[in-house]
């Protein structure tokens, strides 16, 4: 899990065991900044076969299968960087402004 703290990986767990079922989700995803984050989501392995079928029919998107399988959200009280995916041009602007606090080495000042 990216930037992730065993803590909180374990309470995301811990709640997908406590609502798993045969009538539930195979997906339990942390919501966190008005947003679900589906990287650090924990997937059964019932959903082996409708990933299959997600990516043989070139559905490739992970929203595909939380849209087919369903999911519990979590909400995650921690900072969302521990989380968050890095998928867009901004998205990494955020996250490298989380982690460049100072100018790059070698810089004129």
């Amino acid at each position: 899990m990216p930037f992730s703290e065993l803590r909180r990986a374990r309470r995301i767990h811990l709640e997908h065991l406590n609502t798993a079922g045969a009538f539930t989700p195979g997906i339990t995803a942390a919501f966190c900044g008005g947003r679900l984050q589906p990287l650090t989501a924990i997937y059964e392995k019932r959903l082996a076969k409708d990933c299959e079928e997600l990516l043989c029919g070139n559905r490739l998107a992970i929203r595909a299968l939380l849209e087919k399988a369903g999911y519990t959200e979590l909400p995650f009280d921690g900072e969302e960087l521990l989380i968050r995916g890095c998928n867009t041009p901004e998205d990494y602007a955020c996250l490298m402004a989380w982690f460049s606090p100072f100018p790059e080495s070698g810089s004129k000042q």
